[in-house]
C-alpha cells in the first residue's frame, strides 16, 4: 500500500449506528468450503448521503482498503434492519460495515491489548 500525503483522511462517518459489536468479538463469515476465519469486531452504519458514499469508496481505492457497503432500498431498509431508516433518507440508503479480525493479519497472534481498547 502506498502512502498519498495529498489524500485527506476521512475522520467522521455521517450516518446512524445499527450494529457494533466490540465488547465481545463474533464469528466471522465463512463461506462453504473455505478456511476458518478467526473471530472479528465489527459495527454497521446505515448512511442517507449518496455524495459520502461516493467520496469513501473513491479514498477507500486510492488506499487500497477493502470495504463492504450494501445499498438497500428506503421501502425494504426497516424490514431488514429492524429499526427505521435515518431521517434525512432518500430513495436508498446505504450499509457501510467496518470489520478487523481478533489476529494480526495471517500470522495468528492476536491483536495487542493496546490495539483493542
Amino acid at each position: 500500500m502506498t502512502q498519498n500525503s495529498d489524500i485527506t483522511p476521512i475522520t467522521k462517518i455521517p450516518g446512524m449506528l445499527l450494529y457494533v459489536q466490540v465488547q465481545k468479538p463474533v464469528k466471522a463469515y465463512q463461506a462453504a468450503g473455505t478456511e476458518p476465519k478467526p473471530d472479528e469486531w465489527k459495527a454497521s452504519v446505515a448512511i442517507a448521503d449518496e455524495d459520502f458514499i461516493d467520496s469513501f469508496e473513491e479514498y477507500c481505492k486510492e488506499i487500497d482498503a477493502k470495504i463492504s457497503i450494501k445499498k438497500v432500498k428506503t421501502a425494504q431498509f426497516e424490514e431488514l434492519y429492524k429499526c427505521p431508516p435515518p431521517e434525512d433518507a432518500g430513495k436508498n440508503v446505504w450499509v457501510l460495515t467496518f470489520r478487523k479480525s481478533t489476529e494480526l493479519g495471517k500470522t495468528g497472534r492476536p491483536v495487542p491489548d493496546k490495539q483493542v481498547s
